[in-house]
């Protein structure tokens, strides 16, 4: 059971963009606070959601073998999340390194010159 607790999760943001990975305890408690809902791809293409409800009721209707059992039932791992308020995208982080800083002077250098043709 833990391993399946373990499993990565994708989780998107409000705009339906990947902005992190977690693992299936966490995107199962995002669940069942109501910060998230599952994302499941249908067999003619589209998405639907599930929020913890719908998500419980689909797991007894279509049980998986990637499921957690809790004390009175068993409930599917979700593979992606939708978060429900979260609407940020992720911080890109460039390395800080000799060659980037090189780079970046260039570029600031390079729009210098062109401030002084434009003038």
């Amino acid at each position: 059971m833990s391993s399946a607790l373990n499993q990565h999760v994708l989780v998107l943001n409000r705009l339906w963009q990947a902005v992190n990975i977690c693992t299936a305890r966490r995107a199962l408690t995002l669940l069942f606070q109501g910060h998230a809902q599952v994302v499941l791809n249908r067999n003619d293409g589209s998405f639907q959601t599930y929020n913890f409800t719908e998500w419980h009721d689909f797991s007894q209707q279509e049980p998986h073998p990637e499921s957690v059992r809790t004390v009175t039932f068993r409930i599917r791992v979700p593979r992606v999340i939708l978060l429900m308020v979260y609407d940020h995208l992720p911080k890109k982080e460039v390395k800080f390194t000799r060659h980037n800083i090189f780079e970046r002077d260039k570029r600031a250098h390079d729009l210098g010159k062109h401030r002084l043709l434009l003038y």
